[in-house]
């Protein structure tokens, strides 16, 4: 498995392409809550209500741009039209987006849940570790994930500063 290095120099060849953002158990079985606790966390400050909205907003900006370069056309995660439509102007956040996952079944998502499938997104279908700042052509093993503010015990370095970092990459 070969290992990416973020402009950071962090090696990203750790971080989890089964984990969801959420840190919930996946449908990949048994091990993949313990998977959630040994990968990367991001800062605590990408849990915060307002930077999960100006991670949504830039996720979906480079869904669109890396979807152009592949040939995917009107995907549904990087709508422009959706997020015009459904802007709530009173606090600037973006309403759910409706996924039919069949006949019978109908998911809306917003928020944090959004912000984790858009990350996913990245990763399985462009090789981008959205909170690693990094991109891979296989992306294979662990990748960074959203910090769960509630318990977070990581490093407590400048949130501004890494906010800075994220929004320049």
């Amino acid at each position: 498995m070969g290992s990416t290095v973020s402009k950071s120099g962090n090696n990203s060849s750790k971080n989890l392409d089964a984990v969801e953002g959420d840190g919930k158990k996946g449908k990949h079985g048994k091990g993949s809550d313990d998977s959630y606790y040994a990968t990367s966390k991001a800062h605590p400050v990408s849990s915060e209500v307002r930077r999960i909205q100006i991670d949504i907003e830039q996720a979906q900006a480079l869904i669109r741009k890396l979807d152009s370069k592949k040939g995917i056309e009107n995907n549904v995660l990087s709508s422009s039209d959706h997020e015009k439509s459904y802007m709530n102007k009173s606090h600037g956040s973006v309403g759910p987006i409706v996924i039919i996952q069949g006949s019978s079944t109908v998911k809306g998502l917003e928020g944090a849940e959004l912000l984790d499938t858009l990350v996913t997104y990245l990763w399985h279908i462009h090789g981008v570790d959205y909170y690693g700042m990094s991109e891979t052509n296989e992306p294979k093993g662990l990748r960074h994930v959203k910090a769960d503010a509630r318990t977070y015990n990581g490093a407590s370095s400048n949130g501004a500063e890494w906010e800075n970092k994220l929004d320049s990459f």
